[in-house]
């Protein structure tokens, strides 16, 4: 099963031997602005982790902006060329924002000169297959998902461009980001996403979970019960393991100690 801890490096580098004995026999490192600290590959390596690097898609405003992609393919052959085992792209999309209170997209992409009048699951779907291109066969693929379904949310694919059956052969790996107290759901809801996603066609689905409420201005009121309901709703068949967000919420309010101890069930 694969076990991944989450290291964001909110708070400068972090010491290494905690993470390399918490039980994850996977990390995904952020490397969003910046390369990840070495010293932490070097000895999760050495441990026999394997490495997933994460990095947002583009930074511009329009996914359909031709810069977008440029920015898109520069980031991931940078990626590629720090040879790590999996590659986790974020936010390929046109931008909107589902974790709110109210069950609507806010914040969301509004046609400009880039995306007026096109078919944007189309335009976001081909990135996907331009990306695929970049990474070599001992890299494995994956991308953060928005944890929708068509029949609950009809209009979201064309908002976002995220159109899941269009996407899911230029992919290894699928991870919902399934902070479910985010979205006003209940814990089930994440093994019932697995199971949509699975329905689909995905194959290889690892539900990333959150550790704290967010975002950060929010008073944390995830109890530690509830965590380790939703690891296990989590680790459900068809389930391929979990992902936790992450080991830097985690020290901020004294969690470390539960995430280990469900990391090493």
């Amino acid at each position: 099963m694969d076990k991944y801890l989450f290291v964001e490096f909110k708070h400068g580098n972090v010491d290494p031997e905690p993470i390399l004995n918490s039980g994850a026999n996977k990390l995904m490192v952020t490397s969003y602005t910046e390369d990840p600290d070495p010293h932490l590959l070097q000895k999760a390596k050495a441990a026999g982790l394997k490495i997933g690097l994460c990095a947002g898609a583009y930074q511009g405003e329009c996914a359909a902006d031709p810069q977008s992609l440029l920015q898109l393919k520069e980031k991931v052959t940078h990626l590629v060329s720090l040879s790590p085992d999996e590659i986790w792209i974020d936010h390929l999309r046109f931008h909107g924002r589902w974790e709110t209170e109210v069950k609507q997209l806010v914040d969301s992409h509004l046609p400009c000169q880039f995306c007026e009048n096109i078919d944007r699951k189309k335009i976001v779907a081909s990135y996907f297959t331009e990306v695929k291109k970049l990474v070599p066969d001992t890299i494995k693929l994956g991308f953060f998902a928005a944890p929708f379904t068509t029949q609950e949310f009809p209009d979201y694919p064309q908002i976002l461009g995220l159109d899941y059956q269009k996407i899911k052969d230029s992919v290894d790996m699928i991870s919902p980001m399934l902070y479910h107290r985010a979205i006003n759901k209940p814990p089930i809801y994440i093994s019932a996403y697995v199971q949509y996603l699975h329905d689909l066609g995905y194959q290889h689905i690892v539900p990333i979970i959150q550790v704290k409420d967010m975002p950060d201005n929010l008073p944390d009121e995830y109890s530690v019960e509830e965590l380790e309901q939703a690891y296990q709703e989590a680790i459900k068949p068809p389930s391929a393991g979990v992902a936790i967000f992450t080991w830097d919420h985690a020290l901020e309010k004294g969690k470390t100690e539960t995430v280990v101890e469900l990391l090493s069930e």
